[in-house]
C-alpha cells in the first residue's frame, strides 16, 4: 500500500468504478487524500468524487487532464510540479 496523502497523482488514464468517485470523495473530505490528479484522459467516474466535494462540502479538488502524454512521461517520481485546476495547467518546477 502507498501513502498517497499529500501527493499529486499522474497517470496516463484513469479507469473508473462506480466506488471510485466516492472513495475520492471521502479521500477529500477526510483530508487524507492526494492534492490533484493529472492524467491524459479523465474518467467521468473519478471526476464525480471531486465535483461532490465541492458542491456538498465546499473543497475544491484540482484534477486537470488532457495532457498530452509524452508531457506526463516527464514527470518521475519526486518531480516538483504545480497544478493549477482553475486554468487546467501543469508546471515542472
Amino acid at each position: 500500500m502507498v501513502d498517497v496523502k499529500d501527493k499529486i497523482l499522474v497517470f496516463p488514464i484513469g479507469i473508473g468504478t462506480t466506488t471510485m468517485g466516492f472513495v475520492l470523495l471521502e479521500t477529500i473530505v477526510r483530508n487524507i487524500g492526494p492534492k490533484a490528479i493529472v492524467c491524459s484522459k479523465g474518467e467521468p467516474l473519478m471526476s464525480s468524487g471531486a465535483l461532490c466535494a465541492e458542491i456538498f462540502y465546499n473543497k475544491q479538488f484540482p484534477i486537470v487532464d488532457q495532457i498530452d502524454f509524452s508531457e506526463l512521461e516527464k514527470i518521475q517520481t519526486g518531480t516538483m510540479i504545480r497544478v493549477n485546476g482553475d486554468e487546467g495547467t501543469v508546471t515542472l518546477l
